[in-house]
Parts: C-alpha cells; sequence; structure tokens
C-alpha cells in the first residue's frame, strides 16, 4: 500500500522553522515568480487557503535562496548524515559520548546529533548525525576515533554515512522528539 503525505507548511511555518535563509516577503515573491512562470506545482502541491498560502513539504527546495549570502545563514545547508547503530546494548551515554567525539574531530564544520531508542526496542539506541563536513573527512575522522576507543564503527552493516538528498525531510527528522539533541 503507497500513502501520500500531506504536510504542508505555510510561508510562517518556512521562516520560522528556519527550513529556507529567505524571509516572508522573499518568500512570497518566490511564489509570484512561480505563478509567473507557470510551474506544474502550483495549485498541486502550492496553493492558497484563506489568504494563507500552503506549500508541500517535497517542493520546500524550490523555496532555497539563490545566491550564497557572506552572511551566516539562518538555516545551515547540511551536506552529509551519518547512522550509527552498534551491536550491542550501548546505552545512551555511550552514544551521547561518541556523538559529542565526532562533533569536536569535525571541528570547522556545522555538526548536529540525535540520540534516539529503536522503535522497537526502547532499551536499544542510535545516533542520528548531520554536519557540513565532506565525506572523506567524515571518514578519516571517524577512522581516528575507532583507533582511540577501539571499536569498529565504520565496518558495523548498521552504520551509514550517505549525501543527504532532501534537506527538508532530513532537519524535520533530526529534530523529532528523541533523547539528546545537540
Amino acid at each position: 500500500m503507497i500513502t501520500k503525505t500531506n504536510i504542508y507548511y505555510t510561508l510562517r511555518a518556512l521562516e520560522t522553522n528556519n527550513l529556507t535563509t529567505l524571509k516572508y516577503r522573499q518568500l512570497k515573491t518566490r511564489i509570484k515568480d512561480l505563478i509567473n512562470t507557470n510551474n506544474q506545482h502550483i495549485g498541486k502541491l502550492i496553493y492558497k487557503e484563506r489568504n494563507v498560502w500552503h506549500i508541500h513539504y517535497s517542493v520546500v527546495e524550490l523555496f532555497r535562496a539563490k545566491r550564497v549570502h557572506t552572511a551566516k545563514a539562518r538555516a545551515t545547508n547540511f551536506k552529509n548524515e551519518i547512522t550509527i547503530n552498534l551491536a550491542g546494548n550501548y546505552d545512551v551515554a555511550f552514544y551521547k559520548y561518541i556523538g559529542t567525539t565526532i562533533v569536536k574531530a569535525l571541528r570547522g564544520s556545522h555538526t548536529i546529533f540525535s540520540v534516539e531508542a529503536s522503535p522497537t526496542d526502547y532499551k536499544c539506541y542510535h545516533l542520528h548525525m548531520g554536519t557540513t563536513a565532506q565525506h572523506h573527512i567524515i571518514i578519516k575522522r571517524i577512522k581516528e576515533i575507532e583507533a582511540k576507543i577501539h571499536i569498529a564503527i565504520l565496518d558495523n552493516r548498521n552504520t551509514n554515512i550517505a549525501e543527504i538528498r532532501n534537506l527538508t525531510q532530513f532537519v524535520n527528522y533530526i529534530n523529532k522528539q528523541n533523547l539528546i539533541n545537540s
């Protein structure tokens, strides 16, 4: 059974949840531009109801800034995600230690992490991370950490390092209710 997710954001929600770096007025201008170009998403995934615009989560990427600003952006553009789920029942404190150690090792890049309980067993935990660091730097730093703590992180079949394809979905996922958010 295929289900469609109906998550729509208002322009205010896009701005206040830092899902885009654009301000409210700029978001309205972007919608006007999409209407003028007869964009295929208008009416289906972007619509107006009672003077409030609703934007489907799958097209939020259309509302990213076209220029890169020199000032610090309000929304961090994470490039890679890291998921670590080690075999064995490691506790929250251990995963928090791994997360903070990786954050320190990736200094110079913006990195966040979240420890959450497994959906099937609330005594098992795993770690989700988002970072602006490049893939080869992540691998290099995790190998250094493995050598220090004598635990195989990269060779674990439940460890995944991948490029973030949909930043909005990733930010929503990592910000969901969890045990540790850093």
